[in-house]
């Protein structure tokens, strides 16, 4: 015991004199270089820790590059362009593949059990589609085929550290918990900034490019973003947790806390998405419980909850409320009436052609302000295509939407398949929220960029991983 003791004793001391010192040199690189250095310096401390943590801790590793997939955004306006942040992720699953690889190796337990399923295999065939693109004769700059390929390589690595994770129930609920409260924490960000006003970083940032105020502030009401990139995304965020949310209050042997966290936690989120003011994100919310009843059409529970959410709809749509974010959830619904929509309606049936007669695409990275820069004379720079399938259409061509879309449909109908053959109900509320979330992100996918931006790109592949091992868990 005594040993004991001392050893831990020692422990706390060493922990404590670390502490110091590390205020102390904080302090001194404050006053000496500014604030700015302090955070770069606070910054890389934390970095070190959250490094050092997924290579050894794989299931801390894959949360803490979720937190920091939520949290990205917002801290590269903080930083004002001066830190790299969107390396980070990248640095962070690296650390997290290394961690796994070198266990692995260690144990000699190479298991491939989990890889041999179909959503696997298409997305393997998806990367190597995007490599032979490297020999896309529509290509100008390997530089744009580079800037494609990272991003797919992160996307395809998180996949694959998925599959890993998700081993037992609690990894589950690991996963659920810090999503869902790093979902409700940018709900009330976004609350916070509609009705108290934007801080001075964001003001500043906001304010900063022209373009980006005419897109953000429409009749002079701001669009709420929260720590997202854009209202879009912060939008479409919101309403995928929050059909997730209120899809798992409807399982009866969830524990009476954690129903009221989840639903207090959903209306929060429904709230953000509103004064988001992204239509998209709107009719989300009802494609994914339309898709949810039609899965449990003999399930009285849910046949009242979907009457109960029709009810609150139809009191929205045709009641006597009148607010910017009332408005445009109205419009939602109008179709034709929407002149943006017309505009992108146009926009597609113009640049059918380009796809028609270049199956392969125009090359990675050639469209929108990433077109102009790495390929500015390219046909198709600069062009916005305002949809993820869209873009990929011109891109990689309708050969690469077929097996994007193949992947997409396979794992819904694997996860779909899965529902119906579980019998733990647990599991079975999890497949069914997820899917009704993730089949309204593909939806979502066909008027924005859904699934490429931080944090729902990290959803995305974590979700395709959940699909493939959550039958496994029973």
């Amino acid at each position: 015991m005594a040993t004991r003791f001392t050893y831990q004793a020692k422990k706390e001391i060493f922990t404590y004199i670390l502490l110091v010192f590390s205020a102390i040199a904080l302090a001194m690189v404050i006053g000496k270089y500014g604030t700015m250095a302090g955070f770069g310096l606070t910054a890389g401390v934390i970095g070190v820790i959250a490094i050092l943590l997924s290579i050894f801790k794989l299931p801390v590793g894959c949360m803490i590059l979720m937190v920091y997939s939520f949290y990205q955004p917002i801290l590269g306006r903080l930083a004002k362009g001066a830190v790299p942040v969107g390396a980070g992720s990248e640095v962070l699953l690296g650390a997290a593949l290394f961690g796994l690889l070198v266990t692995k190796a260690l144990k000699r337990e190479f298991d491939w059990a989990s890889f041999k399923n179909p959503v696997t295999y298409v997305n393997i065939a998806f990367f190597l589609y995007l490599c032979i693109q490297a020999l896309n004769p529509n290509l100008m700059n390997i530089q744009g085929w580079v800037f494609a390929m990272r991003f797919k390589i992160y996307t395809l690595v998180g996949y694959i550290l998925f599959l890993e994770f998700f081993k037992e129930k609690k990894d589950v609920h690991l996963y659920l918990g810090t999503m869902l409260g790093c979902s409700i924490l940018s709900a009330l960000y976004g609350i916070y900034q509609y009705y108290f006003g934007l801080p001075a970083f964001e003001r500043a940032w906001l304010y900063s490019n022209p373009e980006r105020v005419n897109l953000l502030v429409i009749f002079g009401n701001i669009r709420i973003w929260s720590f997202q990139t854009g209202p879009t995304q912060y939008g479409m965020l919101m309403s995928y947790v929050a059909i997730i949310s209120f899809i798992l209050c409807l399982n009866p042997k969830i524990n009476p806390v954690l129903k009221v966290i989840l639903a207090i936690g959903g209306v929060l989120m429904i709230l953000g998405m509103t004064y988001s003011g992204t239509r998209t994100a709107t009719a989300m919310i009802p494609l994914g419980f339309a898709l949810f009843f039609l899965m449990n059409m003999d399930n009285k529970r849910v046949i009242l909850f979907s009457c109960f959410l029709a009810v609150i709809f139809l009191g929205l749509y045709f009641g006597p409320f009148y607010s910017a974010p009332i408005n445009r959830l109205r419009s939602t619904f109008k179709g034709d009436d929407d002149p943006s929509m017309n505009v992108r309606t146009r926009n597609r049936v113009n640049i059918q052609p380009y796809i028609y007669k270049n199956p392969l695409g125009g090359g990675p990275s050639t469209t929108e302000d990433i077109g102009v820069k790495y390929s500015p004379s390219h046909p198709l720079a600069g062009f916005p295509p305002d949809s993820g399938y869209l873009r990929t259409a011109l891109e990689l061509g309708w050969i690469g939407l077929v097996i994007e879309l193949a992947l997409l449909f396979i794992a819904l109908v694997y996860a779909v398949t899965s529902y119906y053959r579980i019998s733990d109900p647990e599991l079975r509320n999890y497949y069914g929220a997820f899917i009704a979330a993730f089949f309204a992100l593909c939806i979502a996918n066909f008027t924005q960029f859904a699934m490429s931006l931080r944090p729902m790109d990290y959803l995305v592949f974590s979700v395709l991983a959940l699909f493939v091992r959550l039958k496994d868990l029973e």
